[in-house]
């Protein structure tokens, strides 16, 4: 701050804060340690059933032998786009013996980027259709109850069965330790297996909006001793989780009827 010269060394790339509270001008952050060799950051991932474009697709027509990093993107089985991300650089390729006209990529894929087994395993289980046994949710902790409400959502509403006002719905609360866990259960409970209530207009999914949809109905919580001692205590992440308390309070008040078993 006084204009001498500070070496600021990092264990990532070098970042600039360009809008902190109290901004002062900044030189060039230079790494100065050498970064970790690859082997220790990659490994080795082959994407099977590729369709190359661009200048990939014409490195690969002329038999190149050299490429740069690419990108690369996931399709569902309709031919939507499902996600992308970088890869990394492409270490070989050969035709695919599984897909017709594909070739499968070998990538010195980063680690940091790898999916998950169980988030794997949950694009598997919602590749063809939704997930039909109850209760499937149940295997996936943590993060993975998130990518399973996230696909369950991208599935959308279709054939999922209307909601009658005065209805009673029975919720097994066994297994509900979180917000996502909540989800999961109650849109089972009320809608059927692999299903959730959609986000709302501006993107509000919280109980709040949930019990606007299910005004009227009656919910028998069964197991609500579970969730009151586990809601709302889990670590901060960026957010207080709501208590069980407020999440029973946000129901209430959206006209949903409980009965706490």
């Amino acid at each position: 701050m006084r204009g001498d010269v500070v070496t600021v060394e990092a264990a990532g790339e070098p970042r600039r804060v360009h809008h902190p509270p109290d901004p002062v001008a900044c030189g060039n952050l230079v790494r100065v340690t050498p970064a970790a060799p690859e082997e220790e950051t990659h490994t080795d991932v082959t994407f099977v059933g590729c369709s190359p474009r661009g200048e990939l697709r014409d490195a690969l027509a002329a038999g190149a032998d050299d490429f740069r990093e690419v990108r690369y993107q996931g399709l569902t089985r309709i031919g939507n786009h499902h996600h992308e991300d970088e890869a990394g650089r492409i270490t070989a390729w050969e035709t695919s013996a599984r897909h017709r006209g594909l070739v499968d990529l070998t990538l010195s894929f980063p680690r940091t980027r790898l999916v998950p087994p169980a988030t794997g395993e949950i694009w598997d289980l919602f590749w063809r259709a939704r997930p039909v046994e109850p209760g499937t949710w149940r295997r996936f902790t943590g993060a993975a109850r998130g990518e399973w409400l996230d696909r369950a959502a991208a599935h959308g509403s279709h054939g999922a069965p209307e909601l009658v006002p005065g209805a009673t719905y029975r919720l097994d609360g066994t297994d509900i330790v979180d917000e996502d866990s909540f989800r999961c259960a109650l849109g089972e409970a009320v809608l059927g297996p692999g299903r959730c209530f959609r986000e709302g207009g501006s993107g509000a999914s919280g109980p709040g909006a949930i019990g606007e949809e299910l005004s009227g109905a009656t919910v028998v919580w069964h197991r609500a001793d579970v969730a009151r001692a586990c809601l709302g205590v889990q670590p901060y992440s960026g957010r207080r989780p709501a208590t069980f308390q407020e999440l029973v309070d946000d129901l209430t008040a959206a006209g949903v009827r409980l009965v706490l078993d």
